[in-house]
């Protein structure tokens, strides 16, 4: 029988990132949102100027590590979450195979019962009130799973619009063309 609370819920990101073997980055995505958020009452273009300064002024690490991390994690995040989905819709088939077996097997009681003689009624009863009480056990599960999938999905979505706020920040928009910020130091011969 299914159980409804799914194990991969609330799993910690760096488990998930650990499990995909995220290679380490010198300045993680998640650091460079919380500078962002520590600049975040200046205007967009002034907080991304201010984090280019500090970039360039830190030899340790660059934006890019920052956006690659991010764009790592973010496909990460978006295949567990596939995998989650793709989990749960075949949990929700074999409940659905689960409620029909069940169908049958009460059906098949239920015709054998009904041949027996009357003082057999009691457990034609009995049968017929465990196997309602087996499909919403195994219906409850699986709503609860797929409200579980949902949470996830919901937590992983909030996670990777996080995520991408720093590709929207630094990465140039198509018509912008080459970006006005200023060269970083790795890039000079």
């Amino acid at each position: 029988m299914l159980d409804g609370r799914a194990s991969f819920e609330q799993r910690p990101f760096e488990e998930i990132y650990a499990e995909a073997e995220l290679p380490a980055s010198p300045f993680p995505a998640e650091r460079l949102l919380r500078v962002l958020d520590g600049l975040a009452a200046l205007e967009p273009a002034a907080r991304k100027t201010a984090v280019l300064a500090l970039d360039a002024a830190d030899d340790t690490w660059a934006v890019e590590d920052s956006l690659l991390d991010g764009e790592r994690k973010v496909r990460i995040l978006e295949a567990a979450r596939s995998e989650i989905e793709a989990r749960t819709r075949e949990a929700l088939e074999q409940a659905r195979a689960m409620v029909e077996q069940r169908e049958q097997r009460q059906q098949d009681a239920v015709a054998r019962i009904r041949q027996q003689i009357a003082d057999l009624e009691g457990l034609l009863e009995r049968e017929v009130a465990r196997a309602a009480q087996d499909k919403a056990d195994i219906e409850s599960a699986a709503r609860a799973r797929k409200d579980a999938c949902t949470r996830e999905s919901v937590r992983i979505d909030g996670e990777i619009a996080r995520l991408k706020r720093i590709a929207e920040i630094f990465q140039p928009s198509p018509q912008a063309g080459p970006s006005s910020a200023p060269p970083h130091p790795s890039d000079s011969p």
